[in-house]
């Protein structure tokens, strides 16, 4: 059987594990001399970059956002008043070889889940000042195994998909080689791959998570007073994002007069206004 009728049959049994198609189609897309499907195949058995930055879009996960809670035994469930920083944080990269991904699968019991910790950053930066971490409650990320599982499906599918463009290119490889012409015919074939997702789904990072992604929050905080007051804050905290020098000081004095008009009526909601200010 020539190459890429052996490689078809590998992508179309379910009894071959996706390492091993991939293995099959790194052979195939080195002799074609394909660099980019041959990149990706690289990144597929040995995993993506730490950052997540080159991850195709078909590895971005999304899971539940609970808490493990040591006194009920069980994970209680986490709120945002700020429902785009919400969405954000459920979103993960899986920077994992495709042979790992295989592996936990097979570990996971029936009806269980995974669990992706978020990064020491994301949580101090988030969770540190309330009081359920204090009290001991660890944010965490639930994620179901078919969210993993497609992630094998669609490269299983992709390798497949190519394999077919080149037998219907004529691109089959006899004996365990292919000719020149189909060497050349090969680079003309379109690959199937996904490219990779813009942006970093990863572990969200400082630069993700701003003062107004924050700001929201706190302000939200303050119902208790009348909407203009709470603009007025809002305002203050918006422009201070941009300001710089004079403007930044008369800024920032405006904003802690405002917490020495308003503060004491809204109690321990003054906090956070006071160290965005800071």
């Amino acid at each position: 059987m020539s190459l890429v009728l052996q490689l078809q049959a590998a992508a179309m049994d379910p009894a071959e594990t996706v390492a091993n198609v991939l293995r099959k189609a790194l052979v195939v897309a080195t002799k074609l001399r394909i660099p980019d499907m041959r990149d990706w195949i690289h990144k597929e058995i040995g995993g993506y970059s730490n950052d997540g930055s080159d991850v195709p879009e078909y590895r971005i996960v999304s899971g539940e956002l609970k808490a493990w809670n040591p006194a009920l035994g069980q994970y209680i469930p986490i709120r945002f008043r700020n429902a785009e920083l919400a969405d954000a944080l459920r979103k993960r990269s899986v920077i994992q070889r495709i042979s790992e991904i295989e592996d936990s699968l097979r570990e996971v019991r029936s009806g269980g889940f995974f669990e992706m910790p978020l990064s020491d950053k994301t949580v101090n930066m988030l969770f540190r000042n309330t009081k359920e971490f204090q009290m001991g409650l660890t944010p965490t990320e639930l994620i179901a195994p078919s969210q993993f599982q497609r992630i094998l499906e669609t490269v299983r599918d992709v390798v497949l998909e190519w394999s077919l463009k080149l037998e219907e290119e004529g691109i089959v490889g006899e004996d365990m080689t292919f000719s020149k012409k189909e060497q050349n015919k090969a680079a003309s074939v379109t690959n199937v791959f996904h490219a990779p997702v813009t942006g970093n789904f990863g572990d969200i990072v400082a630069n993700n998570v701003n003062i107004g992604d924050r700001q929201s929050n706190v302000v939200q905080e303050l119902d208790v007073l009348p909407p203009k007051v709470r603009a007025e804050i809002s305002t203050i905290l918006d422009q201070l994002q941009k300001a710089d020098g004079v403007t930044r000081k008369t800024l920032l004095q405006r904003g802690f007069a405002w917490l020495e008009k308003y503060g004491p009526g809204i109690g321990t909601a003054a906090e956070p206004i006071r160290r965005l200010l800071q």
